[in-house]
């Protein structure tokens, strides 16, 4: 007897609270994915799927992807965690769902694009995850200043996010943001053995 399949919300759920747990667990450096282009196989990536963030602004970015990995994304999101000042803070799960789902249901869903390969997928807007709660020690330097630095907290994320399948090999342009976060970010992808 095969073993149940997770529908795709709820892997989207915890690939949403991996992508926290990447991102929040990464000490501060010039190529610190949230403010700059990382290489992902140098900034803690592992398994069968690769997480890339968008830069505030506009940015470019040159990478080399593994044949065989899916890629992971937000368009835009939020958290609010155990370890952030007010109105970003939550001590409990609940705390951080609500917190977090306040902050999501003003994202403007309207102002997100993304193109792959030139083509656009439809109905941006039915992307909507919760991450579960997911527990992350902050590095020090850490990505959201001074408070909490170097201690173990959790949190909960909502947003957008979208799941790409693995690439065919060679050359493949992803462009995605929003003009509301104030995000334009493209990846120039080399899919390769």
């Amino acid at each position: 007897m095969r073993a149940p399949r997770h529908s795709a919300a709820q892997r989207s759920k915890q690939l949403s609270a991996k992508w926290w747990q990447w991102g929040l667990s990464l000490p501060v450096t010039p190529g610190h994915p949230f403010i700059g282009c990382s290489d992902p196989s140098e900034a803690g990536q592992a398994g069968p799927v690769w997480f890339l963030a968008g830069q505030f602004g506009t940015a470019t970015c040159t990478l080399t992807v593994p044949v065989g990995k899916a890629l992971f994304f937000p368009l835009a999101n939020v958290e609010c965690s155990s370890l952030e000042d007010a109105p970003l803070h939550g001590d409990t799960a609940a705390e951080q769902r609500g917190c977090a789902q306040v902050l999501a249901d003003q994202i403007d869903t309207t102002a997100f694009f993304c193109e792959i390969d030139g083509v656009p997928p439809q109905g941006l807007e039915r992307y909507r995850a919760v991450s579960t709660q997911f527990s992350f020690t902050a590095p020090d330097p850490w990505i959201f200043g001074p408070v909490g630095a170097g201690m173990s907290g959790s949190g909960v994320g909502d947003g957008y996010y979208l799941l790409l399948a693995p690439l065919s090999p060679g050359w493949h342009t992803l462009h995605f943001g929003s003009t509301a976060f104030g995000i334009d970010t493209t990846y120039h992808l080399t899919v390769a053995p």
